[in-house]
């Protein structure tokens, strides 16, 4: 996965709806240029979604500056050629604002990963030597190992790792919790030093188990999946739900807004959604979540209603489609209640891939090649050639969990389908930097 760096304090995107920040699109544009040159590939065709100024002018920028600067593209490309798919994050607004459980992305969710590094310099009782984390797969095989477990196995992983030594330390304390351990840990400083990464793992484990227990995210989850990932039109029951969890005073105004945001982004086309948004808004404020947040509201659904959104992201407006995601759940299971939901280009990737064609949800820009016009690079392109490199490109940040989706991607398409899948974006995003990226552009 690649990240471009850009936040919204060196690079806003926006400079009206749907239009670049010139900066932004300037970065934006070379940032895929270098990733192109250290490739030494250029994509044989560009595709993107139809509804998206952005990922349009993107594409064409990309497009001119390819011709323009032809003698550094001149490179022999390898057969097969690759392509370029830029998504626009207005189309899935959803998959940041949800709690993660997988490991990197936990940390990502609850603490930020900048350049590598975790800020635990806030925990309570943080040991100097971990104030701040170094996370690296090249240099930390159990990260390389753990980081895309969800959080039960995350568990066994480190107890495996905990009680080797143990066993070879011949100390018989009980070791049945995250706590146990990270005492266990404290109390062998020569564990720390035999087995640092995994020590340092006890540590963040042991914050992220605290976390969650004093915010109450299992709970803030399930309703989060639900609002995601239930087939059926819930509206009452999914109301009483969240007006009871906005009352809860052991939670946090940022999950309380994220969860008022699934409701509304759910049932937008609701007859009753105004009367229900304002009523949620009050309620809100009268649990002293800030005007500030409250507005925040409003921001997102001017960013990514229905009415800017393409496809059907809860598949409420097809009863055949509602069917399917049951029938889908109901054959293959669900790993558990928080981990049902799907990022929504999972999909659509692998459908688009499948018909190898655009439709009235993507469009595409041909790279124009000098030995290749556009009609022969159409006609000749193949998904099931092997080892095409395929580039997803998410404008408005990607998350890791859209990039430990890759594996699902590959799944769907079977064995007929070789391709190696390059995921990226402008940033890599939690939902308080995306609700921030927001705040800090031209809708507020």
């Amino acid at each position: 996965m690649f990240s471009l760096g850009m936040s919204p304090s060196n690079y806003p995107l926006f400079d009206k709806p749907d239009v670049w920040n010139n900066f932004a699109l300037q970065r934006a544009s070379q940032g895929l240029l270098s990733l192109f040159l250290s490739l030494k590939q250029t994509p044989i065709i560009t595709r993107y979604e139809a509804n998206s100024n952005m990922a349009y002018q993107l594409a064409k920028e990309l497009n001119y500056q390819i011709g323009f600067e032809s003698s550094l593209f001149s490179f022999k490309n390898s057969d097969p050629q690759p392509v370029l798919l830029i998504l626009d994050r207005k189309n899935d607004p959803v998959t940041p604002l949800l709690k993660q459980w997988t490991y990197q992305s936990m940390i990502h969710d609850l603490f930020g990963i900048n350049n590598g590094r975790v800020d635990l310099s806030r925990a309570p009782n943080i040991k100097p030597e971990y104030k701040e984390i170094v996370l690296s797969t090249e240099n930390d095989d159990f990260f390389n190992k753990s980081m895309r477990l969800n959080f039960g196995d995350l568990g066994v992983s480190i107890k495996n790792y905990v009680n080797a030594f143990q066993d070879a330390s011949k100390s018989t304390q009980k070791l049945d919790s995250i706590d146990d351990m990270k005492k266990f840990v404290e109390n062998y400083p020569e564990f720390r030093k035999l087995s640092g990464n995994v020590s340092k793992h006890v540590t963040l484990v042991s914050e992220l188990s605290r976390v969650v227990n004093e915010r109450s995210l299992l709970y803030v989850s399930e309703l989060e999946q639900s609002l995601a990932c239930d087939s059926n039109n819930q509206f009452d029951e999914h109301m009483k739900q969240l007006g009871e969890m906005i009352c809860n005073s052991k939670i946090r105004s940022e999950e309380k807004v994220c969860c008022t945001l699934l409701f509304l982004l759910r049932y937008e086309k609701s007859p009753n959604i105004a009367n229900a948004s304002n009523f949620l808004k009050q309620e809100l404020l009268k649990q002293h979540v800030s005007q500030d947040s409250i507005d925040m509201i409003d921001v997102v659904l001017m960013y990514a209603s229905y009415k800017f959104r393409q496809g059907d992201l809860f598949n409420n407006d097809n009863i055949f489609s509602r069917g399917k995601q049951a029938l889908k759940r109901g054959l293959q299971g669900v790993e558990n209640v928080y981990t049902q939901h799907t990022p929504f280009y999972v999909d659509n990737l692998v459908k688009l891939i499948k018909e190898n064609k655009p439709n009235s949800k993507t469009e595409q820009l041909f790279k124009l090649l000098p030995t290749n016009n556009s009609e022969n690079a159409a006609s000749k392109l193949s998904y099931k050639t092997r080892n095409r490199i395929v580039i997803v490109f998410f404008i408005g940040g990607i998350t890791y969990s859209e990039h430990n989706d890759i594996t699902k991607i590959k799944s769907q398409l079977g064995s007929d389908y070789g391709i190696n899948l390059i995921v990226g974006g402008t940033s890599i995003i939690n939902s308080n930097m995306f609700l921030q990226n927001l705040n800090d552009s031209f809708f507020s």
